[in-house]
């Protein structure tokens, strides 16, 4: 609309500069309309982005049951929950309890473009193939959960080797698609892993549109980690389809990488 609105100022001007004075007022009033028209359509632009909006709710620390306290009721994800056996440096996927909204969208598979967690780590497995973030779990130090569903386990986690001591976008995109809420809410679990591989210099809840004009992003610095797990709580407002959620992490330590115990989503 712009652009069109654009050519339509320039011949507009081109036929000021060229016809009889009699029909120039006619123009310069249609001038003026074509300009207001590009006006509004910048501001509606600026207008629809501005209007997206992340901010911390609320924080829960030590909360293990989640069908208890109403979470996880439009959807979740618990990484390799309940393993047998200790496990780690496994698919993201693998082993996991999953409920996908019907407004957001998951990639597991590392080869897409379209692939959820980074891929920033390397190789970490051929047999299956594990690129980037990875899942642990069977730890039986860790914390048990109940799931939104009311299965009880032991919790898992994925871990992203290339947080430590660095900044990464562990989770690369959650996409959103079809009807997506004016607002929800976004839990992340961390913080069940007995305060092993559990530091958190950075700990970034971010939103993008889809056209890539900028970012919205909330900040959490030294979290304070015990071995009981918390849950952190973020609002989304006026997200559209199309749009997508990272979450970016720092272990702030060269030796342990950074993760989360789960994602689940709910209305407000």
């Amino acid at each position: 609309m712009v652009v069109a609105s654009g050519f339509a100022v320039s011949y507009l001007y081109y036929q000021i500069g060229t016809c009889k004075m009699r029909y120039s007022k006619y123009l310069v009033f249609l001038l003026f309309m074509a300009i207001a028209l590009i006006a509004a359509s910048c501001s509606q632009v600026a207008v629809d982005f501005s209007s997206r909006n992340i901010q911390l709710t609320s924080t829960i620390e030590n909360l293990t049951d989640f069908e208890s306290a109403g979470m996880g009721l439009e959807g979740y994800y618990f990484p390799q929950f309940d393993a047998e056996e200790y496990v780690t440096n496994r698919p993201t996927d693998e082993n996991m309890q999953f409920v996908e909204p019907d407004w957001v969208s998951f990639q597991f598979n590392p080869l897409c473009s379209d692939r959820t967690f980074s891929l920033d780590a390397g190789i970490l497995s051929l047999c299956p193939l594990v690129i980037g973030v990875c899942s642990e779990g069977g730890n039986d130090t860790w914390e048990r959960f109940t799931l939104p569903c009311g299965k009880d386990g032991l919790s898992g986690a994925v871990i992203d080797y290339a947080t430590c001591g660095n900044t990464n976008n562990t989770v690369n995109r959650i996409h959103l698609r079809g009807q997506v809420p004016s607002s929800f809410l976004l839990h992340v679990v961390v913080d069940n892993r007995s305060g092993t591989n559990n530091t958190l210099a950075r700990f970034r809840m971010r939103g993008a549109s889809s056209d890539g004009l900028q970012e919205v992003d909330v900040t959490l610095i030294e979290l304070p980690i015990d071995g009981r797990t918390d849950v952190y709580t973020f609002q989304f407002d006026n997200f559209e389809e199309g749009d997508f959620l990272k979450i970016q992490l720092n272990s702030g330590n060269d030796e342990t990488p950074a993760g989360f115990a789960a994602l689940m989503f709910d209305l407000p």
